[in-house]
């Protein structure tokens, strides 16, 4: 399997066009990689709380499944219809996603 450095580019890569999609142009973005893992973690201004956020959240909390992630980590960035999230979280770990007083949070954890 990829190593978390590897893993981590992509998730972020994804994280960012999400941020891009819901009109956030100005993000703060720390990203931490070891070989234990990864963690990111994205805060921007919205203008309005994202209508998709209640998927995306649900989407990032799914089940990590290991037996799939190797053919998630090749389908991420081969579509751009929005969805990718949806990959992702079969990647990660863990998920926290939260939009209050016109700024969106994200952290996931992967290893």
């Amino acid at each position: 399997m990829k190593n978390a450095r590897h893993k981590s580019e992509h998730v972020l890569q994804e994280l960012v066009a999400y941020a891009h999609r819901h009109g956030m142009n100005d993000l703060n973005i720390h990203l931490a990689c070891s070989t234990q893992g990864f963690d990111i973690d994205l805060e921007g201004d919205v203008s309005c709380r994202p209508d998709d956020l209640d998927a995306l959240k649900q989407a990032l909390n799914a089940p990590r499944q290991l037996e799939l992630e190797g053919y998630y980590y090749e389908l991420l960035g081969s579509s751009r219809d929005g969805r990718e999230f949806q990959l992702i979280g079969a990647m990660v770990e863990h998920a926290e996603v939260t939009c209050e007083q016109g700024c969106l949070r994200i952290h996931v954890r992967g290893r």
